[in-house]
């Protein structure tokens, strides 16, 4: 009978529990779970009075009062439990007495079995009982909307229940030994119902929260039945790249090439450039050189200079000729690709060559500079503040600060810088937008080019890029092609057949850019210290190089020259200037009237000059070229500055006493600057014959 009861509780016991966590999720009430009690009991008439104060199912509201599925009061659940238990006791009762005198013999085997299952069924009954007595003390952590007093009357029922059944359940376990092998899974279903339950218990005051969390964590501990192994995965931290501070480098200047074991010599250099004259014929050629630059300079003032102030010309062109212009060094400029290799021509030129004073270069483009090399007493490094303060250099200030900080320059106690300024243009990297600059690039170019007496424009043949700004380049040109020569560096790297093609091809290239039906020339050679290559042309590199120094010789001794015709062409400018005004003005007069609105004549008559043939008449009546007039557009920007009708005519210019202004350019133009030259070759031709007589 004995072993026949504890069957039927273990079996009703794990029917009950196997219930209940299967609908552990859908929170089961009281009252569903009191069916399957019932029936169970008059199923097996078996049940044991410890293990009804075992089973608690309910919940409690708001207000602290345990429900069941929120339908049934707590007084009534109270009520049907004791009943239930008075029932359950009697029937118990019978059931002993009856089992009294039932046959009593039983196997050692059965007896076992009777202990284990009992140990099972305390065991599990030991767990519920914690988990329901731990859960109301940690959901009153949780819940913060009741005050301390009735949290504190709320906790004390469903405690006080719960420890009850604890020390019943700990005197069972002690008689019975624990089970050493248990299987995970049932002690995972068992601490599975604590998750199900809700949580309306009140919350504490924060400062006895640590307590009760102190409270909670001992009883855990004592808690016998272990836990499974919880797996835990590790925690993959991301790697936290910390960006270094990027420091920025200074622009690549280039490097100073070593010497090498072998140098050609440069003896013919100074040779062709004549820089062995005898001090004293230099000191006699500069004095005449000065004494007709004085006399360009009295023409210029005379002629040029009112017609450029009554026609506002420099509002109209940055093409300026003053003293600076005038009295200035020839000079020999230098520009094209990047890594062509001018400054190791510069260098050649100069005998710098692998020394500190030498120009840096580089394969790589090199720092984007303006170099200036000028004769001083000393070698000394200038910048920019100090070369725009020099009288040759003084108009680069316009250009602004930015651009001074990209020039700079060298004093050199050289012969040829005696004679000559030699300047190198940064070089020109073609890139597929378009670059910008801090400063106006075209503009400083442009007035290095205006200036210039001789201009070398230097190529690498295996580096023959042209873009945009090679284009722009040499629109800046046009009209120069005189004094444009286009050098071929490093034409010992390719063979003879290679250097003629790359030759013949670029020379063809370049002349559509010049607007030139005529070539430009080309000069192909190695122009450095360095020994050409075995199979390089040798004699016609030589003869290309002599031909580049003479053309250097000629610039320098013909500054005389190239100032009167630069001066020439500029006081065409100006003529040409003062007539296209005149011509605007002699238009606007004729359809003006007398009652006539004269700001929307002189409207109608800038924006639309071609309805009215004004640069058609102009080339008709004076025999000026249509190309040598400077666009609409440029009218257009210059009379809204200055008003059309507050010029003069050029008949109105005249006097009685003064004559014409235009005639007497005209006559500059015609016969005084041009009769300067004879007057200049005749005091050389004197100096020449003197110092022939004294060598004799």
């Amino acid at each position: 009978m004995i072993s026949f009861r504890w069957i039927c509780l273990s079996s009703l016991l794990i029917v009950v529990f196997s219930g209940y966590l299967s609908k552990a999720e859908e929170v089961p009430t009281f009252s569903q779970c009191k069916v399957h009690i019932e029936a169970a009991i008059k199923d097996k008439d078996l049940l044991l009075p410890e293990e009804e104060n075992e089973i608690d199912l309910g919940t409690s509201n708001e207000n602290g009062e345990e429900i069941a599925d929120g339908s049934e009061p707590v007084e009534a659940i109270e009520s049907d439990r004791k009943e239930n238990s008075a029932e359950d006791n009697e029937q118990v009762e019978r059931e002993t007495e009856e089992g009294e005198t039932v046959n009593e013999e039983a196997t050692g085997k059965e007896f076992e079995a009777e202990e284990e299952i009992k140990a099972t069924a305390e065991a599990q009954v030991e767990e519920e009982d914690k988990f329901e007595r731990l859960e109301p003390q940690s959901e009153q952590v949780t819940d913060s909307t009741v005050d301390n007093s009735d949290s504190d009357s709320i906790e004390t029922q469903p405690i006080e229940a719960s420890n009850n059944a604890v020390e019943v359940a700990n005197e069972a376990v002690n008689e019975s030994e624990p089970q050493e092998n248990e299987n995970p899974k049932e002690v995972e279903a068992q601490a599975q119902p604590q998750k199900a339950v809700p949580a309306h218990a009140n919350q504490k005051q924060s400062n006895e929260h640590k307590t009760t969390e102190s409270v909670v964590t001992e009883e855990v501990q004592e808690a016998t039945v272990p836990l499974p192994p919880v797996e835990t995965t590790p925690i993959q931290l991301e790697a936290v790249t910390v960006e270094e501070s990027v420091v920025e480098e200074a622009p690549f200047e280039g490097i100073i090439e070593e010497e090498p074991p072998v140098r050609r010599p440069r003896d013919h250099i100074d040779e062709f450039l004549r820089l062995g004259e005898g001090a004293e014929n230099l000191a006699l050629k500069k004095n005449a050189i000065q004494v007709t630059l004085r006399e360009v300079k009295k023409v210029v003032e005379t002629a040029v200079r009112p017609l450029e102030s009554i026609y506002k010309y420099k509002d109209i062109s940055n093409r300026h000729f003053g003293d600076n212009e005038i009295f200035s060094k020839p000079l020999v400029l230098f520009l094209g690709p990047w890594s062509g290799g001018k400054s190791s021509i510069i260098n050649y030129l100069l005998g710098i060559e692998f020394t500190e004073n030498a120009l840096k270069s580089g394969a790589e483009p090199s720092a984007n500079y303006f170099q200036v090399m000028v004769h001083g007493d000393e070698e000394e490094q200038i910048d920019g503040t100090q070369l725009a303060a020099d009288f040759t250099f003084a108009g680069l200030q316009k250009f602004g600060q930015a651009f001074i900080d990209r020039l700079r320059g060298k004093r050199l106690p050289n012969k040829l810088l005696q004679k000559a300024n030699i300047v190198e243009i940064p070089g020109i990297l073609e890139m597929r937008r378009e670059v910008d600059r801090p400063y106006p690039f075209n503009d400083v170019v442009q007035w290095f080019v205006d200036r210039a007496d001789l201009i070398f424009v230097v190529y690498d043949p295996t580096k023959l890029d042209m873009g945009l700004e090679h284009e722009a380049l040499f629109d800046q040109l046009k009209g120069r092609q005189n004094q444009v020569r286009v050098l071929l560096n490093k034409a010992d790297t390719v063979s003879q057949e290679e250097l003629l093609l790359i030759q013949n091809n670029l020379m063809w290239q370049l002349s559509p850019l010049l607007a030139s039906p005529l070539p430009p020339v080309v000069y192909a050679g190695s122009f450095w210290s360095k020994p050409y290559n075995i199979e390089s042309p040798r004699r016609l590199l030589a003869a290309h190089e002599e031909n580049m120094l003479n053309d250097i010789r000629e610039a320098v001794d013909n500054i005389v020259e190239n100032t009167i015709a630069e001066a020439r062409r500029h006081a065409v400018r100006v003529r040409n200037h003062a007539k296209m005004v005149d011509c605007y003005l002699t238009t606007f007069f004729n359809h003006k009237g007398y009652f006539g609105n004269k700001e929307k004549v002189m409207d109608d008559i800038i924006e639309n000059p071609h309805k009215y043939h004004i640069f058609e008449g102009l080339s008709t009546l004076t025999n000026i070229s249509r190309y040598d007039l400077p666009d609409s557009d440029v009218y257009r920007d210059f009379f809204k500055v200055h008003k059309l009708y507050e010029f003069q005519n050029l008949a109105s210019t005249c006097s009685f006493f003064r004559g014409c202004p235009i005639d007497k350019l005209d006559v500059a133009i015609s016969y005084e600057l041009p009769e300067l030259i004879g007057k200049y070759k005749k005091r050389l031709q004197s100096i020449n014959g003197k110092t022939k007589s004294k060598g004799t």
